[in-house]
């Protein structure tokens, strides 16, 4: 739609609805194509392009600003946020000798057992850093089950950036309740306009549990008549509603979100996004539980992080900080550290947010904007840090316990990896964690035990790296396809051929279907890469059928950053950069450490990677010829790491091959 305002929730009455048709070229601009649904104002010479409907981002904006007003009121928060050693104590919370004896504390590795103590002895903030494969979520189960093992009234509310990690901490959570003969305690997933599309189910499947339950307790006999009744229409409703029978009415509708409201306040424990309506529901009711967990909490900033922290005293906070950020964080951190970006930010926000802003915030704003440009430096600077909370303090912990003697940390990392092939976390070590991860001792005696998930066809090999290695573009080798990006539209089609050439060579084991994912950075590569597997189910690739999706989508291939949090048996990686091009521009989303650490994380037993290893040297020689430190030396040790694995044994532990060797011979 084409608005006369750009201002959260300004009248839409003029707007005029328009429908994208595509790109064109006009006099040698790039253009955008739209047909209108009625002619544009006459008395208007400025539109403005907005969504059909951002109620979505007006209602986060709106519950954000009504968070951080109460953080105004809160000093020990706000404290936890800055200088959270200043507020560190002793919590007097420790595990007995007998659960220290347990055999569910002696299978936990070292550093998750030192981790799991810490977190119960220190108050009233704990932080751990993950790194791939290292079984966060086990951390997190455990403190769960051994509270409410200790404290069987306990509350506790468990919270993530995103649905994801909420869908794997929850089933994981149950689980372990259900080892603990904690069955019964009641746990309630928050219901969310993003999860509309299901979770009403999920509520609709507890809420006829509880029904049945209710109508078969003897408290429900000693009430009124047509209160029975309603419980009896309405578990009726619900169970036809559930069984595709009947449709619910209003009325059921309204009784169902009253049940819910209930639930809420009943749960033992609430699993809940940081975004969530009810968090902020939580925070104006003054709800407080024993211990809040966040799961993925370097993937949140520190205004979505505010609601769920106030909840509670206790609070443990889990992430990895190397691994993605949150969403945009990169743009929102450049504009943070230029003082003339935060004052026009600070513009915008009064002229944008107005309908929003109470008399007050209207006030501090004019402040800020017309005060000290001194000053605007000093708030771009600690409004960076809490931007990405978990980072600051995890770094700013280390730094501390590096400089001062006896310092109390309040952070601790896991180390000890289970996912991955050795040889896989060894370059995933080397390259972003200093080589402080290291593989468990279980997991490389199973791969003397295990038998392989995967069958390879020669010249493919079971080897737990694999590089289909093209020549720099700049240097074309006879024989072989050309490996040449498309920079425009982000495609590389040579490699595009090879991942299918790939997947022609390798079967699934019989036994257990292996699981597969198709990975690159790229959402145009994606698409392609999509459509040419899809295509060819049928045929060359019809042996695909025995392996198993990760994805919610049910399809092999995504994007880099849709993966994070999954994992799979073969992961297959198309970088797609391959230019005549060196430094940062070059490599495009390839510059991210972060991104790909998560990109060489994946795989548990196989790792294929799609690429141009010479174009990657080149590129980064092109930054600093003399080879000092630099934003993009990780891939040079990538580069190096894999060398000196495919050297050292050639079959073993990593290998380098042609994209020809993989071709269809005539």
């Amino acid at each position: 739609r084409l608005s006369r305002s750009n201002a959260m929730r300004a009248s839409r009455t003029f707007d005029v609805g328009v429908n994208f048709l595509g790109t064109t070229d006009i006099k040698g601009k790039h253009a955008y194509r739209f047909e209108l649904d009625e002619a544009l104002p006459d008395d208007v010479r400025t539109l403005f392009l907005r969504p059909l409907s951002d109620n979505g981002s007006e209602q986060v904006m709106a519950r954000r600003l009504r968070i951080l007003k109460v953080l105004t009121g809160r000093q020990d928060l706000a404290e936890m946020l800055t200088n959270p050693w200043r507020a560190r104590r002793d919590s007097g919370e420790t595990l007995s000798e007998a659960d220290r004896a347990s055999k569910g504390f002696k299978d936990l590795d070292e550093p998750k057992q030192k981790a799991l103590l810490a977190a119960f002895a220190v108050a009233p903030t704990f932080l751990v850093v993950g790194p791939p494969g290292v079984g966060k979520t086990r951390l997190a189960t455990e403190v769960v089950t051994r509270k409410f093992g200790a404290e069987r009234s306990s509350r506790i509310l468990i919270a993530a950036q995103g649905h994801d990690a909420l869908n794997h901490l929850q089933e994981k959570a149950q689980e372990a309740l259900g080892l603990a003969s904690l069955k019964d305690l009641l746990v309630v997933r928050s219901t969310t306009p993003e999860r509309q599309t299901s979770q009403p189910e999920e509520m609709q499947v507890r809420a006829l549990a509880l029904l049945e339950q209710l109508e078969k307790s003897s408290g429900l006999a000693e009430l009124q008549p047509q209160v029975r009744q309603r419980v009896r229409e309405l578990r009726d409703a619900v169970a036809a509603n559930l069984h595709r029978k009947a449709a619910l009415l209003p009325g059921d509708w309204r009784g169902l979100g009253a049940l819910a409201h209930l639930l809420l306040e009943a749960a033992d424990i609430i699993i809940s996004t940081v975004n969530s309506q009810d968090i902020e529901n939580l925070v104006e009711a003054r709800e407080q539980f024993d211990w809040v967990i966040i799961e993925e909490a370097a993937r949140a900033t520190g205004p979505e992080l505010a609601g769920a922290l106030m909840l509670s005293g206790r609070r443990l906070l889990i992430g990895d900080h190397n691994q993605l950020p949150a969403y945009d964080a990169e743009r929102m951190l450049m504009i943070l550290g230029d003082h003339s970006l935060v004052e026009l930010a600070l513009k915008q926000a009064r002229d944008w947010l107005q309908p929003m802003l109470e008399d007050d915030d209207e006030e501090r704003l004019e402040r800020l904007i017309s005060g000290d440009p001194l000053r605007l430096r000093s708030i771009g600077e600690r409004a960076s840090k809490l931007f990405s909370v978990f980072q600051t303090l995890v770094e700013e912990d280390g730094d501390l316990l590096r400089s001062r003697s006896g310092h109390r940390p309040i952070t601790a990392t896991l180390t000890e990896q289970r996912r991955m092939d050795p040889a896989i976390a060894d370059l995933v070590s080397v390259t972003f964690y200093k080589g402080d991860l290291k593989t468990s001792a279980a997991r490389i005696e199973a791969l003397k035990i295990d038998k392989p998930k995967l069958l390879h066809r020669t010249p493919l090999t079971a080897t737990p790296i694999v590089v289909v290695d093209f020549p720099h573009v700049s240097s074309p080798v006879a024989g072989e396809p050309s490996g040449r990006e498309d920079a425009r539209k982000r495609l590389n089609l040579g490699e595009i051929a090879s991942v299918i050439d790939v997947l022609r060579h390798v079967e699934a084991a019989p036994g257990e279907a292996p699981t597969l994912a198709v990975l690159s950075p790229y959402r145009a590569q994606v698409d392609a890469l999509e459509a040419r597997i899809r295509g060819a189910m049928n045929g060359p690739l019809s042996h695909l059928a025995a392996f198993r999706s990760v994805r919610a989508d049910r399809g092999f291939v995504g994007t880099v950053d849709s993966f994070q949090g999954s994992e799979a048996d073969l992961v297959i990686l198309s970088l797609v950069r391959n230019n005549p091009r060196v430094g940062f521009g070059a490599v495009g989303f390839l510059r991210d450490r972060r991104r790909m650490n998560v990109a060489l994380s994946r795989a548990k037993s196989q790792l294929v990677i799609v690429g141009s290893l010479a174009f990657l040297n080149e590129a980064v020689r092109g930054v600093n010829p003399d080879g000092a430190a630099h934003a993009l030396a990780f891939l040079t040790t990538i580069t190096s790491t894999i060398d000196r694995m495919s050297k050292a044994d050639p079959e073993g532990l990593a290998r380098k091959i042609r994209p020809s060797a993989l071709q269809l011979k005539a």
